[in-house]
């Protein structure tokens, strides 16, 4: 897992938003629960049932 701090979501590299990511940017997680803790949210192109469920959990308990 990889992710993109200053707009702190997280997926795949191979993912099309994943490949515009600027290395400088990057950070590693070693899963999509690190990345959670971290205060990450999945990305809505690579991980679109977990985006779904993140969003459907931050409508109810804002996360900020």
């Amino acid at each position: 897992m990889a992710g993109h701090g200053p707009a702190r979501i997280f997926g795949r590299l191979d993912c099309r938003s994943g490949k515009r990511m600027l290395r400088r940017h990057r950070v590693f997680f070693a899963d999509r629960q690190d990345a959670l803790a971290h205060g990450f949210r999945p990305c809505g192109h690579c991980l679109p049932l977990e985006y779904r469920q993140w969003r459907a959990l931050a409508v109810v308990s804002p996360l900020r």
